[in-house]
């Protein structure tokens, strides 16, 4: 998985800086299209489809369990830069929590909120992705509706609810896996030395 991720990377570090764009990218296999990586931020996103009506203990729960190694949730200020970004037209600076922000009030952008809506899968009937986003120890759900706006916050969710529409937010975290690899090989180092002083001991 790391390696599909990095290579999503790859094909587009020279021009991340030039223009903002999300393209697929791959969760576990290659060519499942299932992650998207934006350019801008260099940042990938799991798609919401993966996650859906899932609570957030049950993420916790799964990671727990060896599932979405290097995932977490992203932090409200890296949900407002993506939809500040992509969701909203460029004379837009701030976003009104807890709203549905439409094209024909002036806030979204539609060709953004469809690209979104695009890329983050499908998590209910009409085709547009939703999530849970941490608001700050509750969860709300965030997301585009195609063309039409988005929504900022739309209810709120206790860390056991779900929501039967939506996924969660998530984002790939490679420190968290380099920093888990890196512990691992120090264990080991470790080890062999305390056993190549068991022996150094047991020859004497």
């Amino acid at each position: 998985m790391k390696m599909l991720l990095l290579g999503a990377a790859i094909g587009v570090g020279f021009s991340a800086t030039a223009h903002a764009d999300l393209i697929e990218a791959d969760y576990l296999t290659e060519g499942d299209n299932l992650a998207v990586y934006d350019t801008l931020t260099q940042m990938t996103w799991l798609d919401l489809n993966v996650t859906t009506a899932m609570s957030v203990n049950e993420f916790v729960e799964a990671q727990g369990g060896g599932a979405f190694v290097g995932w977490r949730m992203p932090t409200f200020d890296e949900v407002e830069s993506l939809f500040l970004t992509y969701a909203v037209l460029p004379s837009v600076t701030e976003i009104e929590l807890g709203k549905y922000h439409s094209y024909s009030a002036g806030v979204a952008d539609a060709g953004g909120t469809d690209l979104m809506a695009a890329r983050f899968g499908t998590t209910v009937t009409n085709e547009s992705p939703y999530g849970l986003v941490d608001i700050g120890g509750v969860y709300s759900v965030f997301g585009p509706s195609g063309q039409w706006g988005f929504h900022y916050g739309s209810g709120t969710y206790s860390a056991d609810q779900n929501a039967s529409n939506a996924g969660i937010f998530l984002v790939y975290d490679e420190s968290s896996v380099v920093s888990n690899v890196n512990v691992a090989s120090l264990g080991m180092a470790w080890l062999g030395l305390v056993l190549m002083g068991f022996r150094r001991r047991k020859e004497t």
